[in-house]
């Protein structure tokens, strides 16, 4: 069927149609290379990839190479490159397009990717209601970017390795079966109080020019990279680092109760912590923000405070000695996003990355539910 999704192992797709891998020297530091062939209906298809395969490199201009597939080219996990793929109409006419017009639209493409990468590692979980109903499903949005300027994140099973709810009956699995992490995720919250909803993913590799590094690790305030790039004398060269994802999502079932579940930590790797109730914050009172890394306290990390119902409205601050951080003076009445990043050395990790970086959320609406 034209326009189908089909994964193609490389050495069964060979019989079908020669592999043919395109890529861009220019943009070569991220998106390293961009696989494609067409199939009897001329549609674009991704196929799979093993590690240590070769394959011909096609460059723009002619020029022609071997290509021998390293880890830092495939997913962590799963071992295979995921490439793009054009469905249905657009697919036939891309296909039909002269040659060059063909490269020029790929090479726009994994240019817009690469544009991306450098703000797209910011992770959030947005419920569809911070309120909502007892043993009604509540579906959950995730999305990555700044602000205004986001995307959604596409669920993949194997991308979640943590999808739990903790409140009153303690920690629960949220994932019921395998098959449920398609397309989107959702929760039952079946008490009447708090609860946290929590995400976790699993490493990916990213690798960026040095101009493109050094202005991310300053964007997002990652001390640790800023300084270690310094005291190494490496911010000319490119930045490679494995980032990984936390998320949390504060929710009230009902009316709310005395709890302190918005207080407990619950053991990631980074973690945002409330230091008062947000959902019985008032104007004029403190809010404090706490950052755990290992459990400890992390001093000097830069917390990105959003408003998400006017994601224009956005400001940073910066945790104190003992990791703590008071925001509540441009906070008012709505849903908000905190989020983190705080980072490592790498050494001896997979991909010879630099840094292990780790990103982490917490969202909630500060709007009661049962207004007094």
């Amino acid at each position: 069927m034209p326009g189908a999704s089909r994964w193609l192992d490389a050495s069964a797709g060979a019989s079908n149609a020669p592999a043919v891998a395109t890529a861009n020297a220019a943009i070569e530091t991220w998106v390293s290379f961009i696989l494609a062939f067409p199939l009897e209906e001329n549609c674009l298809a991704p196929f799979r990839v093993r590690r240590g395969d070769s394959y011909e490199l096609e460059r723009f201009g002619g020029a022609s190479a071997q290509k021998t597939f390293q880890r830092r080219h495939l997913d962590q996990n799963y071992g295979w490159l995921h490439p793009f793929h054009l469905a249905g109409r657009n697919c036939l006419e891309f296909w039909r397009r002269p040659i060059m017009r063909r490269m020029i639209s790929l090479s726009l493409f994994a240019a817009a990717v690469t544009a991306g990468a450098a703000n797209a590692h910011d992770f959030w979980v947005q419920p569809e209601t911070f309120v909502p109903e007892e043993s009604v499903e509540l579906r959950l949005s995730f999305f990555v970017g700044h602000g205004s300027d986001k995307s959604d994140w596409p669920v993949r099973p194997h991308r979640i390795v943590g999808f739990q709810s903790f409140g009153s009956d303690g920690l629960q699995n949220q994932v019921r079966g395998a098959e449920s992490l398609t397309g989107e995720l959702s929760v039952m919250l079946e008490n009447v109080g708090q609860h946290l909803i929590l995400v976790e993913t699993t490493n990916s590799f990213s690798e960026l020019v040095a101009g493109e590094f050094n202005d991310y690790a300053e964007e997002e305030g990652i001390r640790p990279i800023i300084l270690d790039r310094a005291a190494n004398r490496t911010e000319d060269r490119p930045g490679k680092e494995l980032y990984s994802r936390r998320g949390k999502a504060l929710v009230q079932v009902g009316c709310p109760e005395m709890s302190d579940v918005w207080s407990k930590e619950l053991g990631l790797t980074l973690e945002v912590i409330p230091g008062a109730d947000p959902v019985e914050w008032d104007e004029g009172d403190a809010m404090l923000i706490k950052v755990h890394y290992h459990g400890a306290p992390v001093s000097g990390a830069t917390l990105h405070i959003t408003d998400l119902d006017d994601e224009t409205v956005h400001f940073s601050a910066e945790t104190d000695a003992e990791g703590k951080v008071d925001i509540s003076a441009s906070l008012t009445e709505g849903r908000w996003l905190v989020h983190t990043v705080w980072a490592e050395a790498a050494a001896g990790l997979l991909e010879d990355a630099d840094y292990q970086t780790i990103f982490s959320s917490l969202t909630f609406d500060t709007q009661s539910p049962c207004p007094s």
